[in-house]
């Protein structure tokens, strides 16, 4: 399933042509989150550039666009702020669908990727032979919370697998310790 902000987009794009006309078909609608939730989801800042390749004012090419714009089953009425943001707040209806669809999916509704990555995950390093406090500690956790989460991701969407041959752990390296110090650990 798309992605909300891919789906005002499409429309975006399709109101940008119904009114500036084809020859803007390949403008980026510029779909962001808001900064301030009371505006709304999601804002389309495309009436800005717009403006200047049409040689109106952002406000006006702002209403053009929202008069153009069918967001039915997508979001409410769209509203403009300032100089031109056209702001959208997504229809709650739609979320629950599209959260019913992510719960009934294994994957959580994320799409794999076609060239997974492996990534090394290198933490902590304290130094056995000097003293430890707590900022080692810092670290070891920092790095394992960090190679949890990569765990988590890689059960959900399949990135970053493990091949086969591969370990299947994880490593904490200690930091740098002679050979002697290490025999009179063991």
């Amino acid at each position: 399933m798309a992605r909300l902000d891919e789906m005002i987009a499409d429309r975006m794009r399709d109101a940008i042509v119904r009114a500036c006309g084809a020859e803007h078909a390949d403008v980026d609608p510029l779909i962001r989150p808001t900064q301030d939730a009371r505006y709304g989801d999601f804002q389309a800042n495309v009436a800005m550039s717009l403006a200047k390749r049409l040689g109106k004012k952002p406000r006006d090419v702002a209403d053009a666009l929202v008069a153009a714009l069918d967001v039915t089953g997508l979001a409410a009425t769209p509203t403009i702020a300032g100089p031109g943001f056209v702001n959208f707040r997504v229809d709650d209806p739609l979320i629950g669908r599209l959260a019913g669809h992510a719960a009934a999916d294994a994957r959580l509704g994320l799409a794999t990727t076609r060239d997974p990555l492996s990534v090394v995950v290198d933490y902590s390093g304290p130094n056995v032979a000097k003293d430890m406090h707590v900022g080692h500690l810092r670290s070891s956790v920092i790095g394992d919370a960090i190679r949890r989460k990569s765990d988590t991701a890689r059960a959900i969407t399949g990135f970053m697998p493990r091949s086969p041959g591969r370990p299947k752990g994880s490593c904490n390296k200690l930091g740098a310790h002679s050979f002697r110090r290490s025999m009179m650990a063991a």
